[in-house]
C-alpha cells in the first residue's frame, strides 16, 4: 500500500476501499479505480501506473503480490490486510 501511496499521492481511505476487480493489468500499465467522497458525494477516480524497466516499478511489484499463494484471489474481497486484527481493511 505504501508504494501506491508514494507513486500516487491517493490518501489511505481511498486505498483501504480498494477490491480485487478494481485492478487491471495489461502489458504497458495498471488501472486502479477507486472511489473517494468528498462533501458526500463519491467521486470515480481512476489511477494510471505505467510499467517501468526499473528495479522499482509499482506494477510488477504489485502484479506479483496479486499472484503470490497468500493474497487472495476472491474478486470482490478487499486486497488490503490488518495484520494485527486480523482481518481485511474496509472501505469509505
Amino acid at each position: 500500500m505504501g508504494l501506491i501511496v508514494a507513486f500516487s499521492a491517493t490518501r489511505m481511505v481511498e486505498l483501504a476501499a480498494i477490491v480485487r476487480k478494481n485492478i487491471e493489468f495489461d502489458l504497458q500499465q495498471m488501472i486502479i479505480k477507486t472511489v473517494f467522497k468528498k462533501r458526500k458525494k463519491p467521486k470515480e477516480f481512476v489511477i494510471t501506473f505505467m510499467r517501468r524497466q526499473s528495479i522499482c516499478c509499482p506494477v510488477a511489484a504489485m502484479e506479483k503480490w496479486l499472484n503470490a499463494k497468500e493474497c487472495t484471489k476472491e474478486m470482490d474481497e478487499g486486497i488490503w490486510l490488518d495484520y494485527n486484527k486480523g482481518r481485511i481493511l474496509g472501505g469509505i
